[in-house]
């Protein structure tokens, strides 16, 4: 289902690829691997239909999955969704850092 999904966004058709890609954000029976690419595809679909607060929530919550989860350095220099991974990026930084705080 995944590569289905990624096949429809390479296709250019963002929402039927949200679509495909939603339930797989949160399948527990599918690798944290995969879920954490559903969610960035997501998030680059977003972006690519002029959606930047639902692309970066997509990277917010990929980065809640997994606070390791980076872009490859071509897609950090995308000039949107680059720009929104840092800002997701850096909330999940602000929201760690205050849960450390007493």
């Amino acid at each position: 289902m995944l590569t289905e999904a990624l096949n429809v966004y390479a296709e250019g058709q963002f929402d039927e690829a949200i679509a495909k890609l939603t339930p797989l954000a949160d399948a527990s029976e599918l690798p944290l691997t995969s879920q954490i690419k559903a969610r960035k595809f997501m998030a680059f679909s977003h972006c690519a239909a002029g959606r930047p607060r639902p692309c970066r929530q997509q990277f917010e919550l990929a980065l809640e999955q997994d606070p390791t989860f980076q872009l490859t350095e071509a897609e950090k220099g995308h000039p949107v969704w680059g720009r929104e991974f840092i800002n997701a990026r850096n909330a999940a930084r602000s929201k760690r850092n205050t849960r450390k705080t007493p």
